[in-house]
């Protein structure tokens, strides 16, 4: 342990494990949010990737060297960084979704890509519109207050017809827009529910956007009841 820090890859170890931390850390001080401090953490993985590789080499070549204790110090930020980034593989490179892309849900700044929609079929199939047996107003009732309870969501905009709210994530608090529009159908004693999540920077969520969407409709279906 105490040649550590007289190595090379001791001190890549360290100074990687310590910008591992160090992301997430400014994240919840509020100094760095969201995509800065994510390529802090991202930073201290490259760095305890290369120092656990020179590390095995080095043990490899010479078993007595000094490179266990940057191999053992490196390894865990190692492994969990490739057990989240194997989680994230498999979706597709947008951010922007919807569960109706030939009538998105209107959020300010930016119009819903129409080549998100075949995106969205193919890879999230369940993530279309829901129609609730029950009439607007109490559809409205209940997502407000599914809203209210949801330490994630912070309410921004109330319409008769929707509400608008702000997500940020638990660690690197990433700030998405989120939109619900509520239609009443039929006799008006159903009501269709559209939502629509994007994430505010970056060009992929890796399937967090399609997530709060499942999330959150099916909170209300269990709340009101669904027809479909």
């Amino acid at each position: 342990m105490k040649n550590l820090l007289t190595t090379k890859t001791g001190k890549l170890a360290v100074a990687g494990v310590v910008l591992c931390a160090l992301g997430p850390l400014l994240a919840l001080t509020g100094l760095v949010t969201g995509f800065p401090a994510f390529v802090v953490s991202v930073a201290g993985l490259l760095l305890c990737l290369i120092a656990f590789i020179a590390s095995c080499v080095g043990v490899a070549r010479r078993p007595r060297a000094p490179f266990v204790w940057p191999a053992l110090v490196s390894v865990g930020p190692v492994i969990a960084g490739a057990i989240i980034f194997a989680s994230m593989s498999g979706h597709p490179r947008i951010n922007d979704i919807t569960t109706d892309a030939s009538a998105p849900v209107a959020l300010a700044n930016g119009e819903f890509p129409a080549a998100n929609g075949p995106l969205i079929a193919s890879h999230y199939p369940e993530v279309k519109p829901l129609l609730v047996a029950a009439e607007l107003p109490a559809v409205r009732a209940a997502l407000a207050g599914i809203i209210a309870n949801d330490a994630t969501l912070t309410l921004t905009h109330t319409s008769d017809d929707g509400f608008v709210a702000v997500a940020t994530s638990g660690v690197f608090r990433f700030k998405d827009d989120v939109a619900v529009r509520l239609d009443a159908v039929g006799e008006g004693n159903q009501t269709l529910v559209n939502v629509r999540s994007r994430s505010r920077s970056g060009q992929a969520d890796f399937g967090v956007n399609a997530a709060r969407i499942r999330s959150l409709l099916d909170r209300l279906q269990s709340a009101v009841g669904g027809a479909g």
